[in-house]
């Protein structure tokens, strides 16, 4: 896994919002699959901005 995704998973584990709009262009898509599968099991939700 890159960097960008072990320091989201301390952001979460620390319990801390993550959004991919605002990580590295670079690893986003590879963070962004990891959220939607840790979301399929229900170990983060997804929070809508507005």
């Amino acid at each position: 896994a890159r960097p960008e995704a072990h320091a989201v998973l301390r952001r979460l584990a620390a319990g801390e919002p993550v959004r991919v709009g605002e990580l590295p262009e670079s690893g986003r898509a590879e963070v962004r699959r990891l959220l939607e599968e840790l979301e399929s099991f229900r170990a983060v939700t997804r929070a809508d901005p507005h």
